[in-house]
């Protein structure tokens, strides 16, 4: 169990934090889903576009579209090292605190 067994809408509420009167954050993370789709879909809309969902204001689309910039800098950065990879390149990975990369993720 953790993050990877949760829904869309699941991980959509977390962003989001907190409902409005008469709806939750999951709720409103499901009509997002509802409305575009997937992420990929969602990545598409300009925060005007997602401030049309019921419940979800600026600093809530902000959140989502910042999540999913982060997404977007992490599939970029792992292409990025995958075609290094492929043309005998070696991307020097940074080193975490102290020098040390142990407890980094990895995808």
């Amino acid at each position: 169990m953790g993050a990877q067994s949760l829904t869309d809408a699941e991980l959509l509420a977390i962003i989001i934090s907190s409902g409005n009167p008469g709806l939750s954050a999951e709720e409103i993370g499901e009509e997002i889903v509802r409305c575009f789709g997937s992420f990929r879909g969602i990545a598409r809309q300009s925060l005007e576009t997602l401030m049309e969902i019921k419940g979800l204001k600026k600093v809530k689309a902000i959140r989502i579209a910042a999540a999913l910039e982060m997404g977007r800098r992490i599939v970029e950065d792992v292409v990025e090292k995958k075609r290094a990879d492929e043309l005998g390149f070696k991307i020097q990975e940074p080193l975490g605190e102290y020098g040390s990369t142990e407890g980094k993720m990895s995808f």
